[in-house]
């Protein structure tokens, strides 16, 4: 392939206006990783993409990957995007009978609040023990009362006793705010609620080590579970991505009519309830394989994007079913569902998002590992397309009641309209617009 670019460059005359005698091929640095979407498309898109990094010399490898959470309705996809990104940071606890204003470092991860000293960073993972930890909507709960009050947020106690915590300003108090109301009562999500976050943990550290940067930029994408949304995810399915597919553990077992797991009874009956129960990892590995490349080049075995399969609710399994051993019958089952339809899972996790927060840190660590040797970090891409890609990201904050804009408003504002296309073009395929 590289070969046949280059001697493509070489022999062309002229490309949009621009001799090819006027470059000096081997001046140009950064074109040894080039997007797997470009080289899909031939020869002349792959010049084209190596013009436009030309006219940006200043291009950086793009450490940025999307994370996409898919799975039915109400199986725990927001709770478990809360346990995975934690919200930190230094907040004012109110004590001595609300005389003192002391300050405390924070972690508020899926339903556990952590107090740790003022002064500490928790980049990666704690390096002491919490001063207090609290369990929201088990132990404390939110007072009813007091909800919100002040820009702040009141705890209720098993005893009596309250917890008061405010931030130094109600702007920066709203996120916390919005996360505790997510715990007391959360809604079903509508759409696709994306989030832009940072992954920092050891993986992450040992890769970047050199590189003169740290962290794993994130695009955080929960699907709706809803039927009446899945016309429109599969839009959005593309590479260089690593999808989260959720299904609930529960679902391997068959419920008797108290509610109780039982994994007891005809053979046929029992497989057929669960062919049934599993329809959920049916779909989802159907869509997958319908919208995805399965082999994309053969110059590397390192994969685009990769799938992995995480089981919730493992807290309202049995001791039994909670063994290695039935762990390892789930797998093998979960694994010859995706190889019907031509997948690979490659990672297997079980988890709960309550309490003890089962396997989370290890579900954190294979997410960074997955990510990291997938072939598409560290693409080179222009930094005018990362220009048009932040204002796309910005008018789907301003548009968000009618997420529809015109052309204009990016030929206006960058002077190719070639490059717009361009880029606009590739952020499609990325699924961070779609052009009509």
């Amino acid at each position: 392939m590289e070969a046949l670019v280059f001697n493509y460059f070489q022999q062309n005359l002229v490309l949009e206006s621009l001799a090819v005698d006027d470059v000096k091929l081997e001046l140009i640095t950064g074109l040894d990783i080039i997007p797997v979407d470009i080289l899909k498309q031939g020869t002349k898109k792959i010049v084209q993409y190596m013009m436009d990094l030309f006219r940006s010399p200043n291009a950086d490898p793009l450490y940025r990957y999307k994370l996409m959470v898919v799975g039915f309705a109400e199986i725990g996809k927001s709770t478990l995007i809360d346990c995975l990104f934690p919200l930190r940071g230094e907040l004012f606890l109110v004590e001595v009978n609300g005389c003192a204003w002391n300050p405390y470092y924070f972690e508020l991860q899926g339903n556990l609040l952590k107090r740790y000293p003022k002064g500490m960073s928790l980049s990666g993972s704690a390096s002491s023990a919490p001063l207090e930890t609290v369990s929201i909507n088990k132990e404390w709960t939110v007072d009813e009362k007091k909800e919100f009050e002040q820009e702040g947020v009141v705890l209720a106690g098993p005893a009596g006793e309250t917890r008061e915590i405010y931030a130094e300003t109600g702007s920066s108090m709203k996120k916390w705010i919005d996360r505790f109301r997510d715990i007391k009562a959360r809604g079903r999500t509508h759409g696709i609620d994306i989030q832009d976050l940072t992954l920092e943990d050891e993986n992450t550290r040992e890769y970047f080590q050199g590189k003169g940067r740290g962290k794993l930029e994130l695009s955080v994408w929960d699907f709706a579970g809803q039927h009446d949304y899945y016309n429109n995810h599969h839009h959005f399915l593309s590479a260089r991505s690593l999808f989260l597919v959720m299904w609930n553990v529960r679902d391997h077992y068959i419920s008797d009519a108290e509610g109780r797991l039982r994994d007891d009874g005809p053979s046929t009956v029992r497989q057929q309830r669960q062919g049934k129960e599993l329809a959920s990892l049916r779909f989802w590995f159907f869509s997958l394989a319908f919208h995805l490349p399965r082999k994309i080049t053969e110059e590397s075995d390192r994969n685009y994007y990769s799938i992995v399969v995480v089981g919730t609710h493992f807290d309202q399994l049995t001791v039994y079913q909670q063994s290695p051993e039935q762990c390892e019958i789930r797998k093998r089952e979960v694994e010859k569902i995706a190889a019907e339809y031509g997948l690979q899972v490659s990672s297997f996790v079980e988890v709960s998002c309550v309490n003890e927060l089962t396997n989370i840190a290890h579900l954190q660590a294979t997410i960074s590992r997955e990510m990291l040797q997938l072939k598409c970090m560290g693409e080179r891409i222009p930094k005018s397309y990362l220009d048009i890609g932040h204002l796309v990201q910005a008018n789907r904050l301003e548009h968000m009641r009618y997420p529809v804009v015109g052309m204009d408003l990016f030929t206006n504002k960058f002077w190719n309209e070639k490059i717009v296309r361009n880029a606009l073009t590739l952020l499609s395929m990325w699924g961070m617009c779609v052009l009509c």
